[in-house]
């Protein structure tokens, strides 16, 4: 079985952050709007890349350091310089 990547992510303006990943080559498979346009589920795909965004409208806790690393990220095999040199040409998401 190919291995495969996925992250779920909240960002205070989802529009924002969807519309950046799809700048650097993620693909909106799925969309879900929840009350007052809130994404309550978005699904975008890069290659075997997944990404799950929804708004953070509800409180979470942030994992503490554990020496450099909160033990939470993605890593993945994608064009690295491609994918590289498009996220640095872009502003980030809020």
């Amino acid at each position: 079985m190919a291995s495969k990547s996925v992250a779920y992510l909240s960002y205070p303006d989802e529009d924002t952050a969807i519309a950046w990943l799809a700048a650097i080559g993620f693909t909106t498979v799925t969309r879900q709007d929840g009350d007052a346009g809130a994404v309550r589920h978005a699904e975008l795909r890069l290659g075997a890349a997944v990404v799950m965004v929804a708004s953070d409208d509800r409180d979470y806790v942030i994992a503490s350091l554990v020496g450099q690393s909160t033990g939470a990220g993605i890593l993945c095999r994608l064009e690295i310089r491609r994918f590289r040199r498009c996220a640095v040409e872009l502003p980030p998401p809020p």
